[in-house]
């Protein structure tokens, strides 16, 4: 025969501990989710936001900016060694774009990344246009004929390096990332805070109730429960005090009834010893020859069966009691004259 254990079940968690970790769990499971939201939009429209950081800015352009607009807006693509010369002598960086990519000049990694960006339209009026972006003046014209985009950059910074626009992206990505689990963390400090508050609210009513009911089981009913908080709160125990008032009057009652019953019984008791006392007597007349005459017998147990009838009155009444305690008896109601049942009563006591 195989014996299977029965695995032991723990102690039940407490009220307290489970609003506590439900409220806990549903924040945290809110807040990651719009986390999540927040960077699935960001992944989504990365396109839309490099363009956004590729837009120009109003930073302060290069004083030499001015000159190489005129020299680039004077130069030929084909013949451009000349405007090479005296843009590099100005602290200019040169490039060739075409579709996106360096096809000439300077090719670093950031004048590619300027390549992307300037494939666009919206930079291919012909026009000698000066920028500024990311600290950077650029200045470039787009040749129809060529189908070629001739930029000047100035670098600010000695090595001629710009933050790329990638490293910018995900740069923005990380902060938000971060910022939303400061967020998170910020926001289930507060409702930690706020729940444990909320659970001292609900369960100081909630132990007053369990120790009112635990003094009910040991028989205390006249100690009331004391409480003074939120009225919904309030009128519950309030509600409770009512009911132990109830049932220590109805105690009460059923101690009353308890006793006019015993002390029933016990005069119906003390009536048929009377009656009893009596027939004894007489029949013990009978036997011992007191009642020594046909006459005398005669009387002495018409007696005796006259206190039988009391007797058995006595024992109806009785009778009738317990089956009212059983609610056996049934009641059959009619109308009578109070009157003449009351002058009835009296001629019959008489």
């Amino acid at each position: 025969m195989i014996k299977v254990r029965e695995k032991k079940r723990g102690k039940p968690m407490s009220l307290k501990k489970r609003m506590f970790r439900s409220n806990m769990m549903i924040l945290f499971a809110a807040l990651c989710s719009l986390m999540l939201i927040i960077l699935g939009v960001l992944i989504l429209f990365e396109d839309s936001l490099e363009r956004q950081l590729h837009s120009i800015t109003q930073s302060q352009v290069d004083p030499n900016a001015w000159q190489v607009s005129q020299l680039i807006e004077e130069t030929d693509p084909e013949a451009a060694e000349e405007f090479v010369k005296h843009a590099e002598n100005l602290g200019y960086q040169t490039a060739l774009f075409q579709n996106g990519r360096v096809v000439g000049g300077y090719d670093g990694e950031h004048m590619k990344d300027l390549a992307e960006v300037f494939q666009s339209n919206e930079y291919q009026s012909g026009q000698t246009e000066v920028f500024t972006f990311q600290k950077a003046t650029i200045i470039g014209k787009y040749f129809t004929d060529e189908n070629i985009y001739l930029a000047a950059v100035h670098f600010p910074e000695e090595d001629g390096s710009i933050v790329s626009l990638n490293a910018s992206f995900y740069i923005f990505v990380g902060a938000v990332f971060l910022a939303g689990i400061a967020a998170i963390a910020v926001l289930l400090f507060l409702a930690s805070f706020f729940t444990r508050r909320m659970n001292r609210v609900v369960m100081e009513p909630l132990e007053q109730l369990v120790e009112g009911a635990e003094r009910i089981k040991s028989g205390n009913l006249k100690e009331n429960i004391k409480y003074q908080g939120e009225a919904e709160f309030e009128h519950v125990c309030e509600t409770f005090n009512e009911m132990q008032h109830t049932i220590l009057e109805d105690q009460r009652q059923r101690e009353k009834t308890e006793k006019a019953r015993t002390d029933m019984i016990t005069g119906i008791s003390h009536d048929l010893r009377t009656p009893l006392t009596s027939i004894r007597g007489y029949i013990k007349g009978v036997l011992d020859g007191v009642a020594d005459t046909g006459e005398r017998k005669k009387r002495y147990l018409e007696t005796a069966y006259e206190s039988t009838e009391e007797m058995n009155h006595l024992l109806q009444k009785l009778f009738d009691f317990s089956r009212m305690e059983s609610g056996q008896m049934p009641f059959h109601m009619i109308k009578a004259d109070l009157a003449e049942y009351a002058a009835s009563y009296v001629r019959k006591k008489k």
